[in-house]
Order: C-alpha cells, then sequence, then structure tokens
C-alpha cells in the first residue's frame, strides 16, 4: 500500500507540476500579452500626446503669426493715415502761405465762386492782409461789379465775409481746408496708395 500511495503521490505530483507549467506558460503569455497591449496603448497615448502638442503649437504659431500680421497692418494704417494727414496739413500751410500775386488771384477765384449781385461788402479776416482795397478795385473792374471793401472781422482769421443786406455769405479759409480733405481724402488715397 505504501508504494501505491507513493506512485499516487508521484503522479499527483507530476500532473501538479506539469499543470503549474501549464498556468505558468498561460501566465506568461497573457502578462506578454497584457505588456504589449500596455505598450500598444502608451505609444499611442504619446503618439496622441506628440500629435496635441503638435496641434497646439501649430496654433500658438498661427496666433503669433496672425497677430503679427495684424500688428503690421495697424503700423501700416497708422503710416497711411499720417501720411494722409501730412498732405492735407502741407496743403494746408500752402493755401495759408500763399502771399502776393498768388493770393491775390486766389481770393479773386474765391470771390468769383462766392458773389451773388457784384454789391456786396467785403470783410476780410483778421490776417487776411491781401484782400486790399487796391485789390477790391482791381477784382470790381475785371468782374464789373461794385464791391466795397468794410473793416476786418475778428468772426474768421483767414478769408472773408461778403454781406448784402441781412445775408452772409463766409468764406472762411479754415472750413474751406476742412472741405477740401473731406472731399478730396479718399482721391488722395487712392493715388497715393492705389499701387498697394
Amino acid at each position: 500500500m505504501g508504494k501505491g500511495i507513493d506512485k499516487l503521490l508521484s503522479e499527483i505530483t507530476r500532473l501538479s507540476e506539469a499543470e503549474c507549467k501549464t498556468i505558468t506558460s498561460e501566465a506568461e503569455s497573457e502578462i506578454k500579452g497584457i505588456e504589449t497591449d500596455l505598450k500598444k496603448k502608451k505609444d499611442l497615448k504619446k503618439l496622441e500626446s506628440e500629435k496635441k502638442f503638435r496641434r497646439e503649437g501649430e496654433l500658438a504659431a498661427a496666433q503669433i503669426m496672425t497677430a503679427a500680421r495684424m500688428e503690421i497692418k495697424k503700423d501700416r494704417l497708422a503710416n497711411k493715415a499720417d501720411l494722409m494727414n501730412l498732405v492735407f496739413t502741407k496743403a494746408s500751410e500752402q493755401l495759408s502761405d500763399l502771399k502776393g500775386k498768388d493770393r491775390e488771384k486766389f481770393l479773386h477765384k474765391l470771390l468769383k465762386i462766392s458773389v451773388f449781385t457784384g454789391k456786396e461788402e467785403v470783410l476780410p479776416g483778421k490776417d487776411e492782409d491781401s484782400l486790399t482795397s487796391a485789390l477790391v478795385k482791381k477784382i470790381n473792374s475785371s468782374e464789373k461789379w461794385d464791391l466795397t471793401l468794410d473793416e476786418k472781422t475778428d468772426r474768421i482769421r483767414e478769408g472773408f465775409i461778403l454781406r448784402a443786406g441781412e445775408f452772409e455769405t463766409v468764406v472762411d479759409m479754415s472750413a474751406l481746408k476742412n472741405y477740401l480733405r473731406e472731399h478730396y481724402e479718399a482721391r488722395v488715397a487712392d493715388e497715393l496708395f492705389s499701387q498697394e
């Protein structure tokens, strides 16, 4: 009986060792499969993270480029505005700086545009030194008018006021300069910047 039990124990031990080897082999195989899955998941996660960082980097770069482009456009616009201001400032200065015969011709043209009856009183602006009685006499002669020169007025600096009874026409140089800017700004901008 002792041999039978020893044989049985030996068989059980052999079967247990074989079963143990099988279980161990299966466990090792399962562990390898899990490790492979984990590695794949880790690699996939790493790839997704890299893609995410790349997208975020590209987005940040695009935002920086957009901001830079907007800043450049803003600077260009400011430069254009400065140039437009310079053009109209220079034109305004040239109108104010007209002297002698050029100023007289300009005033004559303004009077031709403004005179309605030809019998108005002319009130020069407080700084309008070119509008003299001699000039009014010369203009009256050439236009067959009967304008009279009155005292200078403090109401405007440059230009003149035409008065016919209760009616007045104010020809103010600063208003004229503003009018010119309003009406010619788009045209000047087109001339300056049309090739951009």
